[in-house]
């Protein structure tokens, strides 16, 4: 049976050689029993689970697929020796995303958003990529119909700083630009302080504008 086609890897102060050597001697160690898992810490949150086992039994493949609390510290060494913790392989998610991007060899679509939550086996070789980007797309394509037709876009700083009386004036002062009307749907990317400060300019400048 094939290998759960989800898999991680970390390194140690040693350098890329003797990481790839190391990730070598894990595989060899690994059994017929098919397992797979979700790092990340906190984790156990996510329903990444019933979403594997549902699919594993749909097709019939043998296998698991669990979640593993692992904080930032212990990342790389349990990453390193993911075998010996029983799994094949993995995903990642936060926090993690953006440290192990720098652990493998990412494609475009990885360096591109700068952060990757899929990883694989390349012989002995870590590639990685980016998959919540087709999820994220195919939402927008369902609930926003046209979205990336949109000519202009108001490109905010990170963090919690952002959600301020200044940010919001500057929201609302670019939507009243864009002659934003009921029907319209702004579109935010960037996470709850962006999102937040979109809805409540949103909902300031007029009622019934759709949020994304």
């Amino acid at each position: 049976m094939e290998a759960l086609p989800i898999v991680i890897a970390g390194h140690d102060d040693k350098g890329p050689s003797n990481l790839n050597a190391s990730i070598a001697d894990d595989r060899s160690i690994m059994t017929k029993a098919r397992a797979s898992c979700l790092i990340g810490w906190p984790a156990a949150h996510s329903r990444s689970p019933l979403i594997h086992h549902h699919w594993l039994r749909h097709f019939g493949i043998e296998g698991g697929y669990s979640i593993e609390a692992v904080p930032p510290e212990e990342f790389a060494e349990f990453v390193l020796h993911l075998a010996h913790h029983g799994f094949v392989g993995a995903n990642v998610t936060i926090p993690h995303k953006e440290r192990v991007l720098a652990l493998t060899e990412p494609d475009d679509r990885a360096r591109a958003v700068g952060a990757a939550n899929t990883l694989w086996y390349d012989g002995d070789r870590l590639r990685s990529t980016n998959t919540d980007i087709e999820g994220f797309i195919n939402n927008l394509d369902a609930c926003a119909p046209g979205w990336d037709a949109a000519a202009e876009a108001l490109v905010l700083p990170p963090g919690e700083a952002t959600k301020s009386w200044a940010h919001l004036q500057e929201v609302v002062e670019w939507l009243l630009a864009q002659k934003v009307e009921s029907k319209d749907i702004v579109v935010a990317f960037g996470g709850g302080v962006i999102g937040d400060l979109a809805g409540f300019a949103a909902a300031i400048l007029r009622r019934g504008v759709g949020l994304v």
